[in-house]
């Protein structure tokens, strides 16, 4: 039996115009083994993917050199960050005079959509040369579309009044924690950016949340230090790896 499964990921097709599919690394249980090669053969949603995708531990060199050897191709590098919310944390002074932020209004989520296709950088995508710039910031737009229709919160600051900054979140009430999943400042307001972080910091502690989690990209330096400068650690690191399967491009 694979432990290895794969699934569709429409949001993503949509825009980068190929079959994607995103696997799941399951722990290895008697009987089990990782076919790499096989679920290049699986269909899903009735299709063969083009490029499958997805994360593995640092330290699972086994899994790696596999991977690799099936033929995919190491892509980024990422680390899960947490920061325990508890009464004795607070932001550095620097930070620490709030910002005014609101829920996004209906007519601010096309502004969220410009800053997320334009900022960005880093990622599974955005540092694959597999992937045209253009394509990735489809993907960034409708990420932001897809979050905000499923219901994640998105929340905004505004400066000069236009949106100058943006956090998207979900947050787990049953145990107490909210994970960052997208967030930026325009960068004409760059000198916002801490501020904002610390206000939206506050606000997930105000409305319970004790433990406080996010993943950014290895090459983000800026952000890595940003994140460290208000206490968070680093939980695990993650390498993301993609197999294209031949003659596939993106369209």
């Amino acid at each position: 039996m694979n432990a290895l499964s794969i699934s569709a990921t429409p949001w993503d097709e949509r825009p980068l115009g190929l079959r994607t599919a995103e696997f799941k690394h399951a722990p290895i249980e008697p009987g089990q083994k990782c076919d790499w090669l096989g679920i290049q053969n699986t269909e899903v949603a009735g299709r063969l993917p083009d490029v499958i995708y997805g994360r593995l531990p640092a330290d699972d060199i086994e899994a790696l050199a596999a991977a690799q050897h099936a033929g995919f191709h190491f892509v980024e590098c990422s680390m899960d960050l947490a920061l325990k919310l508890n009464n004795a944390w607070s932001p550095p002074k620097y930070a620490s005079k709030p910002l005014s932020i609101e829920p996004a209004k209906s007519a601010d989520i096309e502004a969220v959509e410009e800053l997320a296709a334009s900022m960005f950088e880093y990622g599974r995508f955005a540092e694959d040369p597999v992937f045209a710039r253009e394509k990735v910031a489809l993907r960034q737009r409708s990420m932001v579309r897809d979050l905000h229709k499923q219901g994640a919160s998105v929340h905004v600051t505004r400066a000069n009044g236009q949106v100058a900054g943006f956090m998207i979140s979900k947050r787990d009430t049953a145990v107490a924690t909210s994970q960052l999943i997208l967030g930026g400042v325009d960068p004409n307001f760059r000198m916002l950016t801490y501020r904002f972080w610390a206000t939206c910091l506050e606000s997930q502690r105000s409305t319970g949340s004790t433990l406080v989690t996010t993943r950014v990209s290895a090459a983000n330096v800026p952000v890595l230090n940003l994140y460290s400068a208000f206490g968070f650690s680093v939980t695990s690191t993650l390498w993301g790896v993609r197999w294209l399967r031949r003659g596939a491009k993106s369209e």
